[in-house]
């Protein structure tokens, strides 16, 4: 709930996207629960993990169009 509240208070720039690791059907039922306005991609290699290191999952960033984390962390923190 928190999740889809924060992507519905930051509409207007920002776009939420989840990088889930598991395969289109694994991350689908999770997916399901989520408002249209966030996007869920599968990462089948855990190419997401490893490009911005991360080692627990659920974890959220905040990457600007540039590519850069300006926010990081759990994400009911």
């Amino acid at each position: 709930p928190e999740l889809a509240a924060s992507a519905t208070a930051q509409e207007g720039g920002v776009e939420t996207v989840l990088v889930c690791a598991g395969t289109r059907q694994d991350v689908a039922p999770f997916a399901a629960e989520l408002p249209p306005t966030i996007r869920v991609v599968a990462d089948t290699r855990g190419a997401g993990q490893v490009r911005w290191r991360v080692s627990t999952v659920p974890f959220a960033m905040v990457i600007d169009r540039e590519g850069i984390v300006r926010g990081k962390g759990m994400p009911h923190e």
